[in-house]
């Protein structure tokens, strides 16, 4: 895009540090993080093939990016309206903190899987709270489109106006 600023109202927290704090060794812990992987790339390939458009947010980023939990959530130029956490057993302190006033202002989360419990990898009653009041939902393409009835996507019809299936 070479003008205008692209439209995306959706963003996916990157779950890196749910997946490193549960690394231990290879056998002790492969079940546990490959779930976490083919989560986040369920959600990911859910969205493209539902016709959403999406970003993904780094952790270790946001707080260069995004000072406040605005609503419409403000992340450098952009701006969301729904944000979903796949998995994220561990958030930051700012992340939190951003998703919370985030959520106190009207926005829309999605928690799809495991809920956060954990604030840099401990248990913490805060992380717990930013389910309260989200989409709660498990890892089910036919539930992330029903909590994603809100958001625009894209659609592609056929001459008869029917939802084409070969993109």
């Amino acid at each position: 895009m070479t003008r205008g600023t692209p439209i995306v109202d959706i963003a996916i927290i990157h779950p890196m540090d749910s997946y490193k704090i549960n690394y231990a060794s290879v056998n002790e812990t492969w079940n546990y993080t490959a779930e976490i992987e083919k989560s986040f790339q369920d959600t990911a390939e859910w969205l493209l093939s539902g016709g959403y458009e999406f970003d993904y947010i780094s952790e270790s980023l946001l707080p260069d990016l995004c000072s406040n939990g605005d609503n419409p959530l403000c992340v450098g130029k952009m701006q969301y309206k729904t944000i979903i956490l796949s998995d994220c057993v561990t958030l930051r302190p700012h992340t939190l903190k951003v998703l919370s006033e985030f959520k106190e202002k009207g926005g829309h989360i999605i928690v799809k899987g495991r809920a956060p419990y954990m604030i840099n990898g401990v248990h913490s009653k805060d992380a717990e709270k930013i389910s309260v009041g989200a989409t709660i939902i498990s890892n089910s393409k036919s539930e992330l489109y029903t909590a994603l009835d809100c958001v625009d996507r894209v659609d592609v019809k056929n001459q008869l106006s029917e939802r084409t299936k070969n993109l």
